[in-house]
């Protein structure tokens, strides 16, 4: 245990994410909390696989993994440094990269030690959020001119932001493996979490969920897996149905979504090999509400290269389909949905959750365990390009992540290629705002 001590250190880092993002706490790193928590992400996911290196032996992960990883950063620093892309498309770059890393690490974690508990914390954080909703619920019905709808969200001032997080929270919840012989009570939790969604109107993770259930009962013909997460639906459903004066969680129009994933196609058409950011002429900060064309539009063939990457890595899940646990099989199944319908895997903590999930799956997969230790080769390369990413992320993030610069127009110095673009694009959605908004009002009030 001791030896593998120093890994511990970003599993923290990831509970204090999400107890920040759940109890509306800061820790006065900036002025907005989703800024914040993309500060903290940048420091989770360099962690990781920085802090993974103490252990000397891959169990589940083979050397390949790791050379494709590699292979995949060094292409990512070439297109850094010949292409004009934006701060913000590079810092997006950064973190794709560094998840995929988190990803293969996080894998070995689990299939190692035992962190059970540290899922069981992660899951049940939430309730320092949900569990306002039944409280505005009620003041709504006895107060409906103080009270505000909404106000339950905290600080998600985006309700996606919550949805996102809550997907794949909702299939660890509702795990056997992790809560035994407390089906009711995980149940009643599942239920409570799932009602804010709806209440959200939350159509794209009540999809994908239905969807993930569907295809694993029809490929492993097993059934009894799926009642507690079918029962939770169905009383968050009738909760929601009750607290309100129609179900607007049924809904056929596509908010959008539909004219976003065309502009976003035209522009990877128009760019195929080093995309653009996709223009929107209703709000300068954007996303396409699909992780695909997100990643095709933004960066041409590098986008490709990572969506390749991500489905080396998850291919395990698939190819073990038959007998892997139900639920890691429904849960992957229904993330990648919801990907295709939202921001899930542009958010920083429900990008966090999402390789959680994806790392807790992977490790449910029946392999045999290898004790070769690294290629030093491949181990040399690997650091090399964990340590060269984390440098070019530090490097053009430095002011947001020190607060090293105090002029007034800072958002103007910090993304300087953006604002020089006519359209006033801030695409990909880095910071709350697109731009480093945060420090300047940061800097003004301690001014003030």
């Amino acid at each position: 245990m001791s030896k593998h001590c120093a890994f511990y250190v970003p599993l923290i880092g990831i509970l204090l994410l999400f107890t920040l993002a759940n109890a509306s706490y800061s820790l006065g790193w900036s002025s907005f909390p989703y800024d914040e928590w993309r500060l903290l992400e940048f420091f989770i996911l360099v962690s990781i696989p920085l802090f993974s290196f103490s252990s000397s032996k891959c169990i589940y992960t083979p050397p390949n993994n790791m050379l494709l990883l590699g292979m995949l950063f060094i292409l990512t620093i070439i297109y850094i440094i010949f292409r004009n892309a934006s701060l913000n498309q590079i810092t997006m770059l950064c973190i794709y990269n560094l998840m995929l890393c988190a990803l293969t690490n996080l894998t070995n974690a689990f299939s190692n030690l035992n962190l059970n508990l540290f899922l069981r914390y992660l899951t049940l954080i939430p309730i320092f959020t949900v569990i306002w909703l039944p409280i505005e619920s009620v003041l709504l019905i006895t107060h409906p001119d103080i009270a505000a709808s909404s106000a339950w969200l905290a600080s998600f001032v985006n309700p996606r932001q919550y949805d996102d997080m809550i997907l794949p929270i909702i299939f660890l919840l509702l795990s056997p493996t992790l809560f035994k012989n407390k089906s009711v009570f995980m149940i009643a939790i599942g239920s409570l979490y799932l009602w804010g969604s709806f209440s959200n109107e939350a159509r794209g993770v009540l999809l994908s969920i239905i969807i993930g259930i569907l295809i694993t009962i029809f490929i492993q013909k097993k059934y009894t897996w799926a009642i507690p997460i079918i029962i939770s639906i169905l009383i968050a459903f009738l909760i929601n149905l009750l607290s309100e004066s129609k179900p607007t969680i049924v809904r056929f129009t596509s908010s959008g979504r539909i004219h976003i994933w065309e502009k976003a196609f035209e522009t990877w058409l128009h760019y195929p090999l080093f995309g653009r950011p996709v223009q929107n002429e209703y709000s300068p900060v954007l996303h396409t509400h699909n992780f695909f064309l997100e990643l095709l539009s933004n960066y041409g063939m590098i986008g490709c290269a990572i969506l390749f990457v991500f489905a080396y890595l998850l291919y395990p899940i698939w190819k073990h389909r038959l007998h892997i646990n139900p639920i890691a099989l429904a849960g992957t199944i229904a993330i990648i949905i919801n990907s295709l319908l939202s921001g899930s895997m542009i958010y920083p903590h429900s990008q966090i959750m999402n390789i959680v999930f994806f790392a807790w799956a992977l490790s449910q997969v029946s392999v045999q365990p290898t004790t070769k230790p690294r290629n030093n080769y491949v181990n040399l390369l690997f650091r090399v390009a964990i340590v060269s990413i984390a440098a070019i992320l530090i490097n053009i993030q430095s002011a947001n992540i020190f607060m090293t610069n105090s002029s007034s127009d800072l958002s103007l110095n910090t993304n300087s290629k953006i604002q020089e673009n006519k359209n006033n694009m801030f695409s990909p959605y880095v910071w709350q705002f697109g731009k480093t908004e945060h420090l300047v009002h940061k800097i003004r009030q301690q001014e003030n």
